[in-house]
Parts: C-alpha cells; sequence; structure tokens
C-alpha cells in the first residue's frame, strides 16, 4: 500500500526543476541493484518570526561529497551549485513546516555487474516532505522503547560505514524489523568490538577508537555526526548561525565561519 505522504511541489533532478511524478527511473539503474549510492536527510524548520530556517546546509551538503569521494562516486556539479538547489527547491516546494529534504546521488542505467566503470552515469535528486520526530510525537514527549539488536554495525573498512550510503541501511532495516517485531520503538546496534555503535537510522559515525584512526574525510563524517547528535534541534523561537535562514533577496552573508545564502 502506498503510503500518504506529503511532497514538495516539484524536485531536482540533474540540473532541473520536475514534478514529482515525471522523476522515472530506469530498472536498470546500478545503484537500484547493487546498492552504490549516498544521500543526506537535512532538516528545515520554521522559526517564530515565520521565516523557514535550513539545519546545517553547509555541513550537510559538505558530507555528502564526502560520502560520494570514498564511494568513488563523481559529483557532476559543484559543492555551491548543489547548495542552492538545495535552497531552491526547498523554495519552490510549497511547504512551510517540518521539511525534510533529500539530496540523494546514485549511478544511473549504465552497464551492471560490480563494475560500473570508472566514469558511470552519475545523478543527482534532490527531494523534499513533511516528515515529523523520526520515532513519533509520542516517544518525542514521553521516551523510546529501546532494545539492543542482534544485528552488528560493519567494520569501518568493510561496509564503509564512514559514508552515509544507500546500501549501508541494509542492516538498519533488518535491526528495526527485528525490535519492532518485539515490540520496541527503535534498535540499537553495538559494533564488532561490542561497544555501543548507534541506531538503526544513523549514518556515518564511529567508536572514538576508529575515528582516531581515521584519515580527514573519516573524520569530518564522524565528528560532524557527534556535534549534530549534541547539539539536537535548536530552539525554533531563534534563528542560530548554524541555520541557513529563507530571507528577502539580500545578498549572500558570512555568520562567523559559515556562509547564510539568502533566497527570496
Amino acid at each position: 500500500m502506498k503510503p500518504e505522504r506529503r511532497v514538495g511541489k516539484v524536485l531536482w533532478w540533474n540540473g532541473k526543476m520536475v514534478a514529482p511524478e515525471q522523476a522515472v527511473t530506469s530498472v536498470f539503474t546500478h545503484s537500484l541493484h547493487y546498492g552504490l549510492g549516498a544521500f543526506e536527510g537535512i532538516r528545515c524548520y520554521k522559526t517564530q518570526d515565520g521565516k523557514l530556517a535550513v539545519f546545517r546546509l553547509d555541513e550537510h551538503i559538505r558530507r555528502l561529497f564526502d560520502s560520494c569521494k570514498i564511494l568513488e562516486l563523481k559529483i557532476p556539479y559543484s559543492v555551491a551549485e548543489i547548495t542552492q538547489a538545495t535552497l531552491e527547491t526547498v523554495r519552490k516546494s510549497g511547504l512551510d513546516q517540518d521539511i525534510y529534504i533529500r539530496p540523494l546521488i546514485y549511478i544511473g542505467d549504465g552497464p551492471l555487474g560490480v563494475f560500473p566503470t570508472f566514469d558511470p552515469p552519475v545523478e543527482v535528486a534532490i527531494m523534499t516532505w513533511v516528515w515529523g520526530a523520526y520515532l513519533g510525537k509520542e516517544a518525542k514527549e514521553n521516551g523510546a522503547r529501546i532494545k539492543i539488536s542482534s544485528l552488528t554495525r560493519g567494520w569501518v573498512n568493510s561496509t564503509m560505514t564512514k559514508a552515509k550510503m544507500t546500501g549501508g541501511y541494509t542492516t538498519g532495516i533488518l535491526a528495526k524489523l527485528e525490535v519492532k517485531r518485539a515490540g520496541y520503538d527503535e534498535a540499537l546496534l553495538l559494533d564488532t568490538d561490542g561497544y555501543v555503535a548507534n541506531s538503526c537510522y544513523h549514518g556515518p559515525s564511529s567508536t572514538g577508537r576508529s575515528s582516531r584512526r581515521s584519515r580527514s574525510t573519516g573524520r569530518r563524517l564522524c565528528s560532524f555526526r557527534r556535534k549534530t547528535s549534541r547539539d539536537g534541534n535548536p530552539p525554533r523561537r531563534s534563528t542560530p548561525s548554524s541555520w541557513t535562514p529563507f530571507l528577502a533577496a539580500t545578498p549572500s552573508t558570512k555568520t562567523g565561519s559559515r556562509t547564510s545564502e539568502s533566497v527570496s
């Protein structure tokens, strides 16, 4: 049964805005068969003054490119182009609250097999929909029931856990099914050494030990995940410097070390 979902009026697909029903992908899409793709989950909220603000947009887009570097996917657009495309997609979505933004990078219809060639057709989609609290309003207000899953988070150099990879969520899906069947809300996964790793939906993360051994890209991915998890969602009554606000049309402005892109 198709779920009821309030989606944006348009999505950004390979450089142009199209209606969701026009974004049709071939069943020969490589990533559909082999799971090699990357994505981000970005939130956009309405602040007290009624304006929209995207949480940590620059960091999310940078992490998206870092994930693709790990997966050897060459995004055919620059960081600036994807950032602006994300803002434009939100602006034209027609949505005004609890907006979830999903940039998705994947290999399109090309050679099948585990060798997609060194220059496969890489496609980009940026979509939006309304998505409230991940575990639901009740869990947010009263707490969630969590169970340690029997599944283990893969080792960093086997399943490339430092990339927010589409295929990397298979374990999380199975863990979620396991604990939901047992009457719990969420799963907690341990790593291969028995240390707490993450819940079933978290992407790039690791224990402190593996993070210290990682190189620069891995450190950025893990540091961003830990910092975001620690900060949580900033209060909606203000617009912190880590948010990209939707303001009246003005030139881009600098806020500390981050750039706030302003759009109409």
